[in-house]
């Protein structure tokens, strides 16, 4: 026997022989010692007195046991800190701490054995390593494998170029009308010099293709997006002040009065500013009557959803000369964006009444025209992706993009991402260019794109439910038609389940509504995340790049670790839950203060990486920071400390107040130091790293605020039968029970793909995301992915927050070093753990399967490495209906207690805004505010049971991770297999010079009962691996023989060219000597000269090709040729000689699960 004390448990205070006390672990009563209340220093049990017994009480499921105490706790509080001493039966034996045992706790003695040791030095590793972006479960754009298509001296320039609209403001004049004072909040009222106010839209404005929940209005006569600015001097300079922003007549001046109103109702509302002024020098003119107004007064018109603003020039004297343009801040352009001249009126009262309206385009602000050395093997076409990298501006040029035109056959266009004018060659000496293709999963197939009267807006309508957001982004192409509706854009506006807007590169309202796609349109989801090296230390980052929901981003190992019965694997690695981000440039601006009123001053500070924020808004909180760091020469330091993001000026720079103290103001507002902010908080967004994929593993998450121990599993099939439609989202069930097994956002799979469900009609009807692509099948059967989540403070072993047995306190924005292993047979055991103090490994929560489930805790055991961003929208179930009058809904408080007190849900593709209201047991009311903020068609009812989906996400945030091990304790021993061949049943005759394809060999894309099949056909996407053994080459001639992986060809994208291997393999091949086909692209790995013969004869040769990696599947699996699918290794022959040749080829294998 051993005396043990138990660290984690749940103190439960009650009356005599109602308070109880539960921990992990099986005890009966003659094993329980002593438990003592140390906060009250008081015994509660003790096995000598009878007076403080208790009974015990085991529940299997949760492998806990019960203690209900005959003393009366009720005085004591559930925070109570307890000794609890058991008497551990096992204590006899001798047994190592947990560290040093595996998951099938035999004792780590023997060497172990890498299956992956990857760092990431020098690179990606994309050998063994795949990316992958998603957006609502949907791909979009690949890069090839076998790429760069051009790089260094072979891209010749990166010029930009403007394009119709894309913001090229165009400046235009109408109708002039006066809101005037009347029905507005007043802001402000006195004598304002160099001062400026912020003020908050109800709604985000466009400027420019960047969103901002406000602007900051000054004094001096212009407003800013993003920040605000001391500047009154030198306004004829191009970006001064230092941010996008409109000078209305900006120079010395002086503001009075300042107010706002929003009239019209969502999603049409207009937001109506009115700033009145004077010259720096004079006082207010008191010629107009009583209203003491200003000599220079204007009112700016903000649209909802709109890509123009109005300016109404109500008076303008005309005196110390103005500056009237629009720019778009720190960009490296010299020259504005657009200038206008509005009349002047010396004359009292000054009016001028005039009206300017401002417009540009809804996707950026200008075009890049890129010119190559040479035409590529395959011709630039219009709608074909590309992809750049190492420009001068790798956070708006670097990425992928849509051919728009084709100018020769070296030299294309496409429109960038940036909200920037660039001015000069963007090309650098590393500049690269890849060539890319779409996955099989990535067009949404459409009915019709049409422009609407009245609006510059589009509106795609789609052949079944869409499942995209506000904030989506996609790509309409198409190679047959032009116009400004063609391009890279975002959505916004959700028409119907089958419809959405988006507003064009139209800068003037449509006249009429006209159909304009074409059999040829094609729509893409548009992802845009990136997998950065760092270079500096080694490491890797990602970043989905979008807050719009279930935006996606996947890192993961190109190989599945097999596992072997009675071992255990182990994974490790280094990362970082939470970004930090170093400080690049700080700008202070001291203006906003006013004593007693507004006493903060406002940080914008610049990041060398894309910093992931949105705007915050009144029913959308900014993501909370931490800033460390500044330094001050004198005077008080206000700028390190928590603080909430405000605004953004663009994926690089945002701001935000500090608070200052009125009776010591700092002095020093140019702070040096080396500072750097880390993101504590955020809402809607989970990071992973485990071992992991769609279906299946065991990963930590971490959600901005909680860190959790997930298994994941895909075992459990659902009631029922369902039918499915190639390049459909509609799913049909028969005996299906939808409604209550399913919600919106839920994971299902179909033949082995993973889907999302996008919408519940009823028990019978269900669509999904991306559209299904397998073969039209019914009759099948379908599983739910479950995630068991376990939150950090009831990780059973220890909570890393400072009450656990090793006393670490896990911090997320630091670095941390994380190990699972786990057992598999189905009902084996798993462990998370990481370093704590000391640096010495500890487990903090084990999850056993045995005596608990009826079916296999994960499908395989056989999982990838994996690390992985979501923009995950927390969701539910309603409790009671919703109509086009309801002002409220209910649900339940353990679905929506992390929903923040303020913010948007979504209900039947309804937007609404809320607020959190009275909390009765497990039921929480939502109060709407504003409904329909998303532009629904009409009003959105639901019923009980229906989903309601968080949309309050607030940063995108980034993971960085370094090198990664995945151990199996113990060797990994090969089973004894076949070695199965495919080779060429005829001769391949090659001219002189010419080179010949002789067989390639893939994984089957599908796999079930030991049967390979076509992609979609059997039950399971086929996550085996081909280990290669070696080549043979019976030739005639002089040859070379070459091996090359991915190469491209239209033969392969026919099933029927596929022909099974033979012996019970699960792969395909295809003998080029029956199937021809013209090859282009792939990496030769591994090239070996035939041994010579004579023209009457054969000679003979094998290779081994052992060294050369295993060959897989792609993250989605697919038809194509990777990443759209299996790797396809394809041998070649070479004829050096003069004369024709002829050979024969084959390529020997060994599979582990053939």
């Amino acid at each position: 026997m051993a005396k043990k004390l138990v660290y984690n448990y749940v103190f439960t205070p009650g009356s005599a022989g109602a308070g109880t006390i539960s921990f992990v672990g099986s005890y009966q009563v003659k094993t329980l010692l002593l438990i003592t209340n140390v906060t009250t220093n008081e015994i509660i049990y003790s096995f000598a007195d009878p007076t403080k017994g208790g009974t015990t009480s085991y529940s299997d499921d949760t492998n806990r046991t019960t203690i209900t105490l005959t003393t009366d706790t009720s005085s004591m509080t559930s925070s109570d800190d307890l000794q609890i001493f058991v008497d551990d039966v096992m204590g006899m034996e001798i047994k190592a701490n947990s560290t040093y045992q595996d998951p099938v706790e035999k004792m780590r003695v023997s060497n172990p054995q890498a299956l992956i040791d990857t760092d990431f030095e020098y690179s990606l590793q994309s050998t063994k390593w795949e990316s992958v972006q998603l957006q609502n479960n949907i791909p979009g754009i690949f890069q090839r494998a076998n790429e760069p298509a051009f790089q260094g001296a072979d891209v010749l320039s990166v010029n930009p170029i403007m394009t119709g609209g894309g913001g090229n403001i165009v400046v235009s004049s109408g109708t002039f009308s006066e809101y005037g004072r009347s029905g507005m909040t007043q802001e402000l009222s006195g004598n304002y010099d160099d001062y400026n106010k912020y003020l908050a839209c109800p709604f985000l404005i466009d400027y420019i293709g960047t969103q901002y929940a406000g602007a900051y209005f000054g004094s001096n006569g212009y407003f800013t997006f993003g920040g605000g600015s001391n500047y009154y001097w030198n306004m004829q300079q191009v970006d001064w002040p230092n941010f996008p922003g409109i000078k209305v007549f900006a120079a010395d001046r002086r503001c009075y009065w300042l107010g706002h109103v929003t009239i019209g109702t969502a999603p049409n509302r207009t937001w109506i500013v009115r700033w009145e002024g004077t010259n720096y020098s004079p006082s207010l003119t008191a010629s107009d009557g009583t209203n003491n107004m200003g000599s220079k007064i204007y009112e700016v018109r903000f649209f909802e959803g709109g890509t123009s603003m109005e300016l109404h020039y109500v008076r303008n004297d005309g005196s110390n000369t103005s500056y009237y343009a629009a720019q778009d801040g720190p960009g490296p352009s010299t020259t504005n964006l657009a200038t206008w001249s509005p009349s002047t009126n010396s004359s009292s009262p000054y009016t001028t009444g005039e009206m300017f309206s401002l417009s540009w385009g809804g996707s950026a602000t200008s075009g890049l025209r890129v010119a190559v050395s040479s035409p590529p093997a395959t011709p630039f076409a219009v709608g074909d992706p590309i992809i750049l990298k190492n420009t001068k501006d790798p956070l708006y040029l670097d990425g992928a993009f849509l051919i728009t035109n084709v100018n020769s056959t070296t030299e294309f266009d496409v429109v960038s991402r940036s909200p920037e004018t660039y001015e000069g060659d963007q090309r650098t000496d590393y500049t690269t260019v890849y060539s890319g293709g779409f996955f099989t999963n990535a067009s949404l197939s459409i009915s019709s794109v049409e422009e609407i009267a009245g609006t510059t807006r589009a509106r795609i309508t789609f052949s079944s439910n869409h499942g995209l957001y506000v904030g989506s982004k996609i790509y309409v192409v198409d190679p047959s038609a032009s116009g400004s509706w063609l391009g890279a854009f975002v959505v916004s506006r959700i028409y119907s389940d089958t419809a959405v807007e988006y507003t064009t590169d139209e800068t003037t309202d449509y006249g009429s509504t006209a159909t304009v796609s074409t059999g040829t349109t094609k729509v893409y989801a548009r992802n845009e995340g990136i997998s950065q090296h760092r270079y500096f230390d080694g490491g890797v980052q990602i970043n989905p790049a979008s807050n719009s929901p279930n935006a996606q981003i996947i890192r993961q190992t190109r190989k599945y670790f097999r596992y072997q019965s009675g071992k255990g694997i182990q994974f490790s690695t280094g990362v970082l839950f939470r970004p930090v981000y170093d400080v690049a440039s700080t700008e202070i601006l001291t203006n906003v203060y006013a004593a007693g009123t507004n006493e903060f001053y406002d940080v914008t500070c610049k990041t060398d990486q894309e910093h992931g924020f949105i705007n915050a808004t009144e029913y959308r909180e900014g993501a909370r920071i931490r800033v460390s760091g500044y330094t001050v020469t004198s005077g008080s330091n206000p700028y390190n400390g928590e603080f909430t993001v405000k605004a953004i000026v663009n994926r690089q720079r945002f701001t935000y107040s500090v608070p200052v103290d009125p009776a010591n103001l700092p002095t020093d507002t140019s702070p040096g130091g080396i500072p750097k902010f880390e993101v504590i908080d955020w809402n809607d967004a989970v990071v992973r790293s485990g071992l992991f994929d769609d279906q299946n593993g065991i990963f930590f998450e971490h959600d901005g605020t909680y860190l959790y121990a997930v298994m994941r599993n895909s075992t459990e099939q659902m009631a029922g039968r369902i039918e499915v439609t190639q390049n459909s989202s509609t799913v049909v069930g028969t005996d299906t029970k939808f409604l209550t097994q399913l919600k919106e956002e839920d994971y299902i799979g179909i033949k082995g793909v993973s889907y999302i469900v996008t919408k519940i009609v009823d028990d019978t009807n269900l669509t999904i995301s991306p559209d299904y692509k397998g073969i039209t099948t019914s009759d099948i059967r379908f599983v739910k992915v479950n995630n068991i989540r376990v939150r950090q403070e009831n990780f059973n072993v220890d909570p890393v927050n400072g009450t656990g047995p090793s006393g670490y306190i896990f911090n997320a924005n630091k670095m941390q070093m994380l190990f699972i292993d786990y057992s598999w047979y189905g009902a084996g055991k798993v462990r998370w753990g990481m370093r704590t103090n000391d640096g010495e490994i500890s487990y903090v929560h084990e999850e056993r399967q045995n005596n608990r489930n009826t079916e296999a805790y994960m499908r395989t055991g056989n999982l990838p490495g994996r690390f992985e961003i979501s923009s995950k929208s927390k969701n539910g179930k309603l409790l009671s209906a919703v109509d086009s009058s309801s002002t409220s809904v209910d649900i339940k408080e353990d679905e929506g207690e992390l929903l923040p007190q303020k913010g948007t849900i979504v209900i039947n593709n309804e937007y609404i805004e809320y607020n959190k209201g009275a909390l009765v047991g497990n039921t929480r009311t939502l109060d709407f505010q504003t409904r329909n903020i998303g532009g629904l068609n009409a009003l959105a009812t639901a019923s009980i049971n229906d989903t309601w989906l968080s949309n309050n996400q607030n940063c995108s945030p980034s993971l960085s991770h370094w090198g990664v091990s995945v151990i199996m304790d113990g060797r990994y021993d090969g089973d004894k297999s076949y070695l199965f061949t495919a080779a060429t049943q005829n001769a391949v005759s090659v001219s002189a010079g010419q080179t010949k394809a002789l067989v390639s060999i893939r994984l089957a894309p599908s796999v079930d009962y030991g049967i390979p099949g076509f992609y979609g056909v059997r039950n399971l996407v086929n996550r085996s691996a081909i280990t290669l053994d070696t080549i043979g080459l019976s030739c005639q001639g002089n040859v070379t023989i070459e091996m090359k992986i991915n190469s491209e060809s239209s033969v392969f994208d026919s099933d029927a060219n596929w022909s099974k291997a033979p012996n019970g393999s699960i792969a395909q091949y295809m003998d080029h000597s029956n199937v021809p086909g013209t090859f282009v692209s792939g990496d030769v790995v591994g090239s070996f000269f035939g041994e010579g013969s004579f023209s009457w004869g054969y000679s003979n040769s094998s290779y081994e090709i052992n060294a050369i990696r295993e060959m897989g599947n792609s993250i989605l699996g697919g038809p194509g040729v990777y990443p759209d699918g299996p790797d396809i290794l394809t041998l070649y022959v070479i004829n050096n000689g003069s004369s024709t040749a002829s050979a024969y080829g084959r390529i020997t294998w060994t599979e582990a699960q053939g």
